[in-house]
């Protein structure tokens, strides 16, 4: 099988292509046939090196975690799986990821596709859409009525917090550059906040900010938390100084694996109640492009792998 290693930390250009045996499923897992594997900040933060102390493993390694395809084999003790089932995963983080034609999972972590989503379609949501989602479900603790601003709101993770803030009946301000303005006003029953526009900063106060874009954007907007309020981020940067006065609790947040959840939003996915979009595809052996193009950011959607397979 193909499969795009990374060879060396630091550049996109760190990745060779290699051919591997096709793994065995052992007892408990099921061999996927990768036909769509989504990328991630994550992605690009362990192929610069800036996640090898926290994530060590040795290299060559394969990245890529958020996987779509069908079974192709099952191993011992796998009930209520076929050969030719469409799924869907997040991986572990600490596993070999899915830059490849085929990987090996365990059953416990696979929810079949509905037949209506795309590879590419499910490929894009199972790390952005648990961690939009865990960030409002399980990171704060808000009640209806209460008000989150969200930072990047327009991208995936951005996506699925709106989704599920909106959904937990909060006010909701997506900040967003003027560049993704047409797409924030999109997304439906939000407050609009251009952060490159500072003199559309005039917002109510709100409770809690969810940040996906990093402290260069978040630290000109703690003003707007109240006092006593918390600011979630997914950047591994450092953590924005906040004014002591304002009492803040700032933390990193990281996704956990729900398979329960997952089912769920791919469900509203297929339903059309929450949209993640594909902004491109690359094939596998364009990987380090793929990289490039995430890197440069701009995006209303999530950058795709694909598989062309030789019969």
């Amino acid at each position: 099988m193909r499969t795009a290693q990374l060879i060396e930390y630091g550049s996109a250009e760190g990745f060779g292509m290699k051919e591997l045996p096709v793994p065995e499923p052992g007892a408990g897992e099921v061999l996927l046939a990768v036909e769509a594997c989504g990328l991630n900040p994550i992605d690009v933060w362990m192929r610069s090196g800036h996640l090898r102390e926290r994530l060590p493993r040795p290299l060559p390694t394969v990245l890529g975690w958020d996987v779509a395809g069908t079974v192709a084999a099952i191993g011992p003790g796998v009930n209520g799986l076929s050969a030719g089932d469409g799924v869907l995963t997040l991986l572990d983080f600490a596993v070999e990821g899915a830059n490849a034609e085929y990987v090996v999972v365990t059953a416990d972590r696979v929810v079949a596709r509905p037949p209506s989503v795309t590879a590419a379609q499910a490929a894009a949501l199972p790390c952005a859409g648990l961690t939009g989602a865990q960030l409002v479900e399980r990171g704060l603790e808000l009640t209806p009525g209460g008000s989150v601003l969200v930072t990047g709101a327009v991208g995936a993770v951005g996506r699925a917090a709106v989704h599920a803030a909106l959904h937990a009946g909060l006010r909701v301000v997506a900040a967003v550059r003027q560049a993704h303005r047409m797409a924030a006003e999109q997304l439906g029953g939000v407050e609009l906040l251009v952060t490159d526009v500072p003199s559309e900063r005039l917002v109510e106060p709100v409770d809690a900010v969810i940040d996906t874009a990093g402290p260069e954007v978040v630290a000109p907007l703690l003003p707007l938390v109240r006092r006593g309020g918390t600011v979630l981020t997914v950047v591994p940067l450092p953590l924005p100084e906040a004014d002591a006065a304002q009492q803040l609790t700032l933390q990193r947040f990281a996704v956990t694996f729900d398979r329960d959840r997952l089912a769920e939003l791919i469900g509203e996915v297929a339903v059309g109640t929450l949209s993640m979009p594909v902004a491109a595809c690359y094939d596998l052996a364009d990987l380090g492009a793929a990289h490039r193009r995430l890197e440069a950011g701009g995006l209303d959607g999530k950058i795709v792998l694909t598989m062309e397979r030789a019969e």
